[in-house]
């Protein structure tokens, strides 16, 4: 999770320009926070698909911006903690069997020899499985019949969240730069058409 704040209190010279404006300096916070919160997401993003092999329509969809909390005058975006199916990833079939994925943006194409195509139940995806057995994925007991059967593992890659974990300073230092100038034209701005 990145928060997104503005200090008010070091800017509080450039903001009382604004007490002319019924409420400009609640305005002037609350659009820089808005618009500090989607270049984030949108940094983040970036960021994000310079590593992994993904189109920028299917990462946006796993950033998610927080309401603005303008007591506290921050925002908030976080991502999906959750693994990407294998199979949101370029892949083939291999000619030796099994499927060939490219998770890396400059990787190469990683061979999954006894890999196979499975279609998730409640929904239209289909994923890339491995069966193993009890030694790989542990076992689990059918109650009927007494009989151990082999697992069906449906193979994820990284999360958003993973391969943003060790970018984050360099975004909120970004971001920091960006609000700050962001804040000067919205004061600007606001000077110039008086509301």
């Amino acid at each position: 999770m990145i928060s997104v704040k503005v200090d008010a209190e070091a800017n509080r010279r450039l903001l009382s320009t604004l007490s002319s404006i019924e409420g400009g300096a609640n305005k002037a916070l609350y659009r820089t926070i808005k618009k500090t919160q989607s270049k984030a997401k949108t940094a983040a993003s970036q960021m994000i698909r310079k590593d992994l092999n993904l189109s920028a329509k299917y990462v946006g969809g796993k950033i998610f911006k927080s309401r603005i909390d303008i007591g506290q005058l921050t925002g908030r975006i976080y991502m999906s903690k959750r693994g990407i199916l294998l199979s949101r990833f370029p892949y083939r079939e291999n000619r030796g069997g099994g499927f060939a994925v490219k998770v890396k943006r400059n990787g190469q194409y990683k061979v999954m020899q006894n890999a196979f195509e499975i279609s998730l139940k409640g929904s239209n995806l289909i994923g890339l499985a491995i069966r193993g057995n009890k030694r790989e994925f542990g076992s689990w007991l059918n109650a009927s019949a007494g009989q151990e059967h082999d697992y069906v593992n449906v193979m994820h890659g990284p999360s958003p969240s993973q391969v943003m974990s060790d970018k984050i300073p360099k975004l909120r230092e970004q971001m920091a730069i960006y609000s700050r100038d962001q804040l000067e034209k919205e004061v600007a701005t606001m000077l110039r058409r008086g509301r």
